[in-house]
């Protein structure tokens, strides 16, 4: 049931980020200011950016162990996974925590709804 839930939000997610552009997305300048990390590697000398370097590092990481481009579906693929899982992995605390399944069902509505 929980694995439908899941699936249910994920595809919900990919129907969002991939079919709907928001006002407020800053979308492109993360994906410019990882791409240029990931050339020049000087953060905030060449890299210009609000973020702290744990992101950039830890994003810089994935884009050499896996090969992929800096590119806006690479983006969203990301922003899909992040999402999902936060929302998962709160769950889980709960189920963990309290054991309730209608609990877990509901932190995972909720935490997925809040993020989007």
């Amino acid at each position: 049931m929980c694995a439908a839930l899941c699936g249910v939000l994920v595809w919900a997610a990919h129907l969002f980020l991939f079919s709907m552009f928001m006002l407020y997305d800053d979308e492109g300048y993360v994906l410019i200011s990882l791409r240029d990390f990931a050339l020049h590697g000087s953060l905030y000398n060449q890299v210009y950016s609000q973020y702290g370097p744990a992101f950039y590092l830890v994003y810089d990481t994935l884009h050499r162990l896996l090969g992929f481009a800096w590119t806006n579906t690479t983006g969203r693929w990301i922003t899909l996974f992040n999402w999902t899982g936060t929302a998962c992995f709160c769950a889980l605390l709960v189920r963990r925590a309290r054991g309730s399944w209608p609990l877990v069902f509901c932190v995972l509505a909720e935490v997925f709804s809040v993020l989007w």
